[in-house]
């Protein structure tokens, strides 16, 4: 009969996930980020949630329940563009 035996790490031995240990938690306009060149999309609702355009080279993936029009969007968009 086999039994198990249970050890209990320290806190200490933990690593942060982060890697640094003086990581803190900071307001979204402290934090900056590369500006990167966007492609512009004809449609401005679609273009803001993809932070205000296409990245050349990017994909992007549309998901989404079945019939709430992923390929409606997608055929609107080409046919803009």
């Amino acid at each position: 009969m086999a039994a198990e035996i249970v050890t209990a790490k320290s806190a200490a031995s933990r690593t942060p996930v982060s890697g640094s240990t003086a990581s803190r938690p900071r307001q979204l306009q402290q934090i900056e980020s590369p500006t990167t060149e966007r492609l512009p999309l004809p449609i401005t609702e679609f273009a803001r949630v993809l932070g205000g355009g296409v990245v050349p080279g990017s994909v992007v993936l549309i998901g989404g329940d079945p019939g709430i029009g992923k390929s409606t969007l997608m055929l609107q968009l080409a046919a803009e563009m």
